[in-house]
């Protein structure tokens, strides 16, 4: 048992990996520089720790947040009316607490997001999103393997 969670542990080490190194935090680009209409994706992928693709299970995206320019020209997030409720620490968007709350915001109002399957290759692509602030869960599991924990990625 301690190996499959050692694996578990290593695959969501290499999704969050992945996901950091496609993704930068908007609000860091300054004013003007990011293209609000423009699309992106997520490409999410499960391995194990010998990289042989986890097939099964799905994963969910809730669009948490658009990207707007403030009256300064500075580029911010501005919550969608779903998550209204939530506050925005920049210095730290990938907190627990914060994700936490999304993720009961999601349950406790019965919110549906995007989902995809994961296929055979291990992968589950969300592409022609739009830029912004985006939850990832995972509703079901692979098999023999538990859900990965939900987490923040922004598009771009």
């Amino acid at each position: 048992m301690n190996n499959r969670k050692y694996r578990l542990f290593a695959s969501i080490i290499t999704i969050i990996c992945l996901l950091f190194s496609m993704s930068t935090i908007a609000f860091a680009a300054g004013p003007g520089k990011i293209d609000k209409n423009a699309k992106g994706s997520l490409n999410i992928k499960f391995v194990d720790t010998d990289e042989k693709p986890i097939t099964g299970g799905n994963v969910e995206v809730f669009y948490i947040a658009s990207i707007v320019e403030d009256s300064d020209g500075n580029d911010v997030y501005e919550l969608t009316s779903d998550f209204s409720s939530l506050t925005i620490d920049y210095s730290d968007l990938g907190s627990k607490s914060f994700i936490s709350n999304a993720f009961a915001i999601v349950e406790a109002n019965g919110l549906e997001g995007i989902t995809k399957d994961i296929d055979a290759n291990g992968f589950a692509l969300f592409d022609d999103l739009a830029v912004g602030m985006y939850l990832i869960t995972q509703p079901k599991a692979n098999d023999g393997w538990y859900a990965i924990n939900p987490y923040i990625a922004t598009i771009p």
